[in-house]
């Protein structure tokens, strides 16, 4: 055990979280966005070392010696673009049967993190043959994911000079297809996606399930046992995106989801924007816009006021390309009209709209 100690470098041990874009400029990162991309890195190495090594404890949860071998300590934080750097615990404190648990789900990690920048499911299958570990690490990772309307990129390096790998919010789509068993065709057609507040959380019983309110209607979705971890961690009252296999009642509506997909606990917060991209066309702004996202009767809002732009949709991802293409037929609409044909109020959002544009590409 004490020769394996010394074979292993204590660089293995470090590992950095990095934001980069234009949205966090100067390290300027939203706490809330800091704690959950943490907490999210935290909980795949656990995943990890809970699902890949021997005696894991129980399943659907990670045992104490996962979580002593395996626990990040702080480090280090470097300012340019807020790098988080932090460790691993020294290996003689908790090497297990001669492993070290800590390091060796880290190369594992390491060998996820280059798989999704391959986009090579292969590969993520041969890390995780069963499909139900496979989808419970890759759903923690899919937390550590930029967003779909997040302006920012996300690095994560295995030791102090390494280049690491660059997660963004187009990796998703990769991620999520990689998280989910194969579809069989005849099932397609019965695949709804349902947004709605959790009210019910059933884990730890035959019958596991969460219950959502859907436009006054409490819809049952049923999970298999690999997501038991991950909903377990939800809060009554939130907000739950459930994609699953669905039944209908006679009038069309969803009645049942019988088998969840994929699940996620929506947060509601700000998102901020200094780049408005769309179709190959970016905006750049001269600094970074807070636009307020918000789910209302059935549908996705983003508004942003000083510009009096409301744009809405039944899905996020729709209501995003909504606002996007609002913000640039503002600025096309106004920028090429002269002030002699705008009333006052348009001559107003023309100045405020030409002081936000730092450039047109």
């Amino acid at each position: 055990m004490a020769n394996m100690t010394e074979l292993v470098s204590s660089e293995e041990r470090i590992v950095r979280l990095k934001f980069d874009g234009p949205s966090v400029q100067d390290g300027r990162v939203p706490l809330l966005t800091l704690a959950d991309k943490l907490l999210h890195l935290q909980k795949t190495l656990f995943n990890i070392a809970a699902s890949t090594f021997p005696k894991p404890g129980r399943r659907g949860n990670w045992s104490s010696k996962v979580q002593r071998a395996c626990e990040l300590r702080f480090l280090d934080i470097k300012r340019s673009s807020l790098e988080i750097v932090s460790e691993l615990p020294p290996a003689e404190e908790f090497e297990t049967d001669g492993l070290d648990l800590g390091v060796g789900s880290l190369r594992i990690l390491r060998n996820v993190l280059a798989s999704i920048s391959e986009k090579n499911y292969d590969r993520v299958v041969g890390i995780f043959p069963d499909s139900g570990t496979r989808a419970r690490i890759m759903k923690s990772v899919i937390g550590l994911l930029p967003n779909e309307d997040d302006d920012y990129t996300i690095m994560i390096g295995m030791n102090s000079s390494q280049a690491g790998w660059v997660l963004r919010a187009e990796d998703r789509e990769f991620v999520n297809a990689a998280t989910v068993e194969v579809v069989d065709e005849a099932d397609e057609e019965s695949i709804r996606t349902i947004t709605g507040k959790l009210f019910r959380i059933e884990v730890d019983t035959a019958e596991r399930h969460v219950a959502l309110e859907v436009s006054g209607r409490r819809i049952k979705c049923r999970y298999p046992d690999y997501l038991e971890q991950t909903i377990s961690q939800f809060v009554a009252g939130s907000l739950v995106e459930v994609k699953g296999k669905a039944t209908f009642d006679s009038g069309g509506n969803v009645q049942e989801i019988k088998e969840i997909i994929e699940v996620d606990e929506i947060e509601l917060r700000p998102v901020a924007m200094k780049r408005v991209k769309e179709n190959g066309r970016s905006l750049i702004l001269k600094d970074a816009i807070s636009v307020s996202l918000d789910y209302r009767n059935g549908v996705w809002v983003y508004e942003y006021d000083p510009l009096g732009i409301l744009a809405y949709a039944s899905t996020r991802r729709l209501a995003l390309r909504n606002l996007r293409e609002e913000f640039f037929f503002l600025w096309d609409d106004l920028r090429t009209s002269a002030d002699g044909d705008l009333t006052l109020d348009a001559q107003e959002l023309k100045k405020r709209v030409t002081d936000l544009i730092q450039e047109d590409n």
